[in-house]
């Protein structure tokens, strides 16, 4: 198996694990926090950036990165199991 595939492969092992997660009970319950937590620091951001000091603002913002990072990897990972899937299939048959 040459190193692409073996890359693929890794990918598509771990989009799996994130899709069993983001369909699972417990998964739908984080999306929909994740969600949430966003919101509220979205919220924030938008009503206190006036009076906010600077590190408060960063970790705000941090706070928002991190949260939107973790919401896109749950939400897409099915997209991205597909794509990957596609994509090692592609690489097995140009291989034979």
């Amino acid at each position: 198996m040459n190193d692409d595939i073996k890359a693929v492969q890794s990918d598509v092992d771990r989009y799996g694990a994130l899709s069993a997660l983001s369909t699972s009970e417990g998964g739908q319950v984080l999306v929909k926090t994740l969600a949430q937590d966003a919101m509220s620091a979205i919220a924030n951001l938008a009503g206190q950036y006036k009076t906010l000091p600077d590190t408060e603002m960063r970790a705000l913002c941090a706070r928002l990165s991190v949260t939107l990072s973790l919401y896109r990897a749950l939400t897409n990972a099915q997209t991205n199991l597909d794509g990957a899937k596609d994509e090692l299939q592609k690489l097995t048959e140009d291989s034979q």
